[in-house]
């Protein structure tokens, strides 16, 4: 039987596609078991093919993480609706529901510099940007510094409750969302 014909694709498109394999691969592994052999086999490319993309391990992940992080948010937003703590409800809830179903991705999410040197700070850069989006959706004054470091402690007890659940801790996402709410509540009127 003839080897299968390699299609050509753009250099942009075999860039996706790579990213999209890394992704695939992160969201059916746990982080550890992780490797750019297993993704390139994942992706049918050679190793070299991959290395000429990425050259070397931390820049895929870094590109992959990012990947992961806008799905993360892309779903979020997306079940969301309305204004206010009733968009928050509904992010949150969707936030929890992505979670449940793509377990491996939101540790990767929470957890990036157990996957790969570099992406220290990379969750503080999301959440910097998940306060920048509540800071506007919930109209809060940007220039006070209580609010903005409540809303940070507030992302991180939402961070701390999902990784506690996805390590075998029980959580009903009614109870995680009302006590959020409660606790998102309290840290934007300090």
């Amino acid at each position: 039987m003839p080897p299968a014909a390699r299609r050509r694709v753009s250099p942009e498109d075999r860039q996706d596609e790579l990213l999209d394999a890394t992704v695939r691969v992160f969201e059916r592994h746990e982080f550890q078991d992780v490797n750019v052999t297993a993704i390139a086999k994942e992706a049918g490319i050679s190793m070299g093919l991959l290395y000429h993309y990425y050259p070397d391990c931390q820049a895929l992940f870094v590109a992959a993480f990012e990947r992961l992080a806008r799905n993360v948010v892309r779903a979020c937003l997306a079940g969301a609706n309305g204004d206010g703590f009733r968009f928050v409800r509904s992010s949150l809830e969707a936030y929890f529901d992505y979670a449940t179903r793509h377990p491996a991705t939101v540790r990767v999410i929470l957890r990036p510099a157990r996957v790969a040197a570099g992406l220290e700070g990379m969750n503080d850069q999301l959440n910097e940007q998940m306060a920048t989006l509540l800071t506007r959706v919930l109209s809060l004054d940007s220039g006070d510094v209580n609010a903005a470091v409540g809303l940070r402690a507030w992302l991180a007890y939402v961070d701390a409750s999902i990784l506690a659940m996805l390590s075998g801790t029980p959580l009903e996402r009614e109870r995680f969302t009302a006590t959020a709410l409660r606790v998102l509540r309290a840290a934007a009127s300090s």
